[in-house]
């Protein structure tokens, strides 16, 4: 994309109504995504409830969620900002990727832990559930070691991401992506939405599991009974808590799968890898760009991220 394009581009998004709409839902979903992680974690109670390795794996969860929650809304209200000024420079709307990148990298980072903190938990109980018998008696060595692979796999993630951006490009909208690394950064989303689906399966097969445990040991020890019913409250925990991040702080990944399928049909590499950096939120900007006389991957090289 030249930069007279480019420049279009941005011109059409900072006077796009449609688009500055979405930004504040967005901002409007996020926050009360955090109310309604607040409450969730007040009708939880105290982690004391929970083994150590548990409690060490469900702050990192919360506080990978909080982080994204800010991050983004920093993102957009960026954005809001931004293309509500006008001082009547040509190409006032257009940023460098290097600018891009410190707007949008902490967003993509925090997301990326949020994915591998919720298949550390999903880890975790798998071994909680399977040692249940003498579990409760271990430390939480187990625990800090996921936990550090969830900021080396986030950091790794990132790195590839990163590793081929163009910083001196000139963008429309900010983004990570640039005409060198998209179809890179959409495989790692697709990578990601795979893992998150795997951690909700497991959840709900370690609940299945469980439940059936609990009814079978009847004569068990106590100690056994105790492990059962902390692996059932913490699964069913989990679900409330991914229906609130899905809706409410990362749509991506729920609908790339409902945008591949869309997409396939559309040879058009190019806007393929554009709505894969795509959200619920997102898409509605993309469907209507389609429906306009506006090419989608003019909008941005290799995606608008909202």
């Amino acid at each position: 994309m030249n930069n007279s394009t480019t420049c279009e581009s941005a011109d059409y998004l900072a006077k796009n109504g449609q688009l500055h709409a979405m930004l504040i839902i967005r901002v409007i979903i996020a926050v009360c995504g955090l109310v309604l992680l607040a409450a969730l974690l007040r009708f939880q109670g105290t982690y004391l409830s929970f083994h150590s390795n548990a409690r060490v794996l469900m702050f990192s969860h919360h506080s990978w969620i909080v982080l994204q929650c800010v991050t983004s809304i920093v993102h957009h209200l960026f954005n809001l900002i931004r293309f509500a000024s006008d001082n009547g420079l040509p190409c006032q709307y257009v940023v460098k990727t290097s600018l891009a990148v410190a707007i949008r990298g902490p967003s993509l980072f925090t997301t990326y832990g949020q994915v591998w903190s919720l298949v550390a938990l999903a880890v975790e109980r798998l071994f909680a559930s399977n040692r249940y018998r003498n579990y409760e008696s271990s430390d939480r060595l187990f625990g800090f070691c996921l936990l550090l692979l969830q900021w080396l796999f986030s950091s790794i993630c990132l790195y590839i991401a990163l590793r081929d951006t163009v910083l001196s490009e000139l963008q429309a909208y900010p983004t990570v992506s640039s005409s060198k690394n998209s179809a890179i950064v959409s495989n790692i989303h697709f990578f990601l939405a795979a893992m998150e689906a795997i951690s909700i399966i497991i959840f709900a097969g370690l609940r299945w599991y469980n439940r059936r445990k609990k009814a079978l040991l009847t004569t068990a020890p106590l100690t056994e009974k105790y492990q059962i019913d902390e692996n059932i409250r913490a699964t069913q925990l989990m679900f409330p808590m991914i229906i609130t991040h899905f809706c409410c702080f990362m749509p991506s990944l729920c609908a790339v799968n409902v945008l591949a399928v869309t997409l396939c049909f559309d040879n058009h590499q190019a806007r393929f890898d554009s709505a894969m950096e795509t959200s619920v939120g997102q898409s509605a900007v993309f469907a209507f760009a389609k429906d306009m006389d506006v090419n989608p991957y003019e909008l941005d090289v290799g995606g608008m991220v909202l």
